[in-house]
């Protein structure tokens, strides 16, 4: 006992942590341990690299008396995939130990890259791996080939009921693949927060629109999603799919679509929408650039709000502030080539706006968004 410790307003977080190497048959391996705050981790994956994969080798457990067990994997399987994830790569991947029968089971996964992108605040281009071992369970990792960091969706369905993990973790020393191999490299993985609203609500088109997000994090979940297409219903989707696929929309027309999840309480919005203007060569345009709002927290009160960035003179922006409910709250056209705008607080009927947080979009005429979250406080 070395007394007592408080904790403020906060849960302490999961982490991986690559310890020191030993050699293990003809490898030498790295174990991979995860762990909760200052407690000593439960299992190890020992891992060593070939080429574009992580082999492991050997797996380690804590017994009821908590001492660690080794239990070596003759076969090393492929544990992931690390690198190059091509959109044609499938390959089979370690699921998980059976101590009982003291065998790895394995799992089929496949990468699909082009993800258009996660719109919001955490927008990315990311390379997508899905991982399937059976009808129950799907797991997505979502890794951002900009910064080398890595997302997982863990989705365990039964019946209508979902139960969602979301790990975002934070890593040093990023080699541009998964889980670099080096002692003391550290993921930090942040404790699930609870959230209501269907969120990271992305797209990718091909000869089809594909929209997909991470379900709630509350339980009950919702009862149905609603989709609409320019503030009309347009299809509902049903539990436990997280995912919806229509026809490509018309031509030359601005599409802004909006996702909901349906309580018995009533209907809460996903905090981002989705603006697309197809065009049938898909050519590539240039996003606008960056987003810079300051002061933030705001207040209408002291000061106005400055919204900075440089408008491509041949892309017609508009700016657009919405609620956590996704109401539209105050928009404007944002003149080519100008460099800032200004907000006093005040919704498009000329009436101040309650304290909060809200959500500031840049659109282009072309369908490109940037993203960024204010608090304001009166």
């Amino acid at each position: 006992s070395i007394g007592d410790m408080m904790l403020i307003n906060s849960i302490p977080a999961d982490y991986f942590w690559i310890g020191y190497p030993e050699v293990i048959g003809t490898h030498l391996s790295y174990p991979l341990e995860r762990g909760f705050f200052v407690y000593a981790p439960t299992e190890r994956h020992w891992l060593y690299r070939d080429g574009d994969y992580l082999h492991i080798c050997r797996y380690s457990k804590t017994d009821n008396d908590g001492i660690m067990i080794n239990y070596d994997i003759a076969s090393t399987p492929i544990w992931r995939k690390i690198d190059n994830l091509d959109i044609s790569g499938t390959w089979i991947q370690f699921w998980k130990y059976s101590i009982s029968e003291q065998t790895p089971i394995l799992a089929s996964a496949s990468a699909i890259t082009g993800i258009t992108s996660f719109t919001g605040p955490d927008a990315y281009i990311y390379d997508l791996i899905t991982l399937e071992n059976s009808g129950s369970i799907v797991e997505k990792q979502l890794y951002d080939n900009n910064s080398g960091n890595w997302k997982i969706i863990e989705i365990m369905t039964s019946g209508l009921a979902e139960q969602v993990s979301y790990e975002d973790a934070e890593t040093v020393e990023p080699d541009g693949t998964l889980f670099p191999l080096a002692t003391g490299n550290y993921w930090k993985i942040p404790p699930d927060p609870i959230v209501q609203l269907p969120n990271h609500f992305g797209y990718k088109i091909t000869d089809i629109l594909n929209f997909y997000w991470i379900p709630p994090h509350y339980m009950p979940g919702p009862s149905y999603y609603n989709l609409y297409d320019n503030g009309v219903f347009l299809t509902q989707i049903n539990l436990p799919n997280s995912s919806v696929n229509i026809p490509i929309p018309e031509e030359g027309i601005e599409h802004t679509y909006t996702l909901s999840g349906m309580y018995s309480s009533g209907e809460y919005f996903a905090l981002n929408q989705i603006v697309i203007t197809y065009t049938s060569n898909q050519e590539e345009v240039q996003p606008v650039n960056q987003l810079s709002i300051y002061p933030n927290p705001f207040n209408p009160a002291a000061s106005q709000l400055t919204l900075k960035f440089d408008a491509p003179k041949s892309i017609e922006t508009r700016v657009a502030v919405y609620n956590l409910k996704g109401q539209l709250v105050w928009s404007n056209l944002w003149e080519k080539g100008a460099t800032e705008l200004s907000w006093d607080g005040r919704d498009n009927h000329g009436r101040l706006c309650a304290s909060g947080l809200y959500q500031i979009s840049i659109i282009s005429d072309k369908g490109h968004r940037v993203n960024r979250k204010l608090m304001l406080l009166r």
